[in-house]
């Protein structure tokens, strides 16, 4: 659980469920904050990518996946906002597919409201 009782997964189930609905590119959005493409933006970054793409979070569960993705490693303490979309992009399809074609796809994962 992240911060106040806030489930990760349940979070990423509801931004995958926009996401699936309206057909968002998250990975446009969160892109555009990362000039050097470093693969880490701030938390307000993070923040304001989700808000442009139009995926509606309460600061409480944009705080649970900020704790989520966030690098440890990191001086800045930034998020590795690549891990977010890699995650949210499976409710289209897995990433490097072609790489495992007898991976079995199912629909299973997406989530239906």
């Amino acid at each position: 659980m992240a911060p106040d009782n806030v489930d990760v997964v349940d979070v990423e189930n509801k931004v995958k469920s926009v996401v699936y609905k309206n057909r968002i590119r998250s990975r446009e959005f969160m892109r555009d904050f990362d000039k050097l493409r470093g693969r880490l933006i701030t938390e307000t970054q993070f923040a304001s990518a989700l808000d442009n793409s139009a995926v509606e979070l309460t600061p409480r569960e944009v705080r649970a996946l900020c704790d989520n993705y966030r690098v440890p490693e990191d001086p800045q303490f930034r998020v590795c906002w690549t891990a977010f979309c890699d995650e949210i992009d499976t409710v289209f399809t897995f990433k490097e597919l072609e790489k495992t074609p007898w991976r079995e796809v199912s629909t299973k994962h997406i989530a239906h409201e």
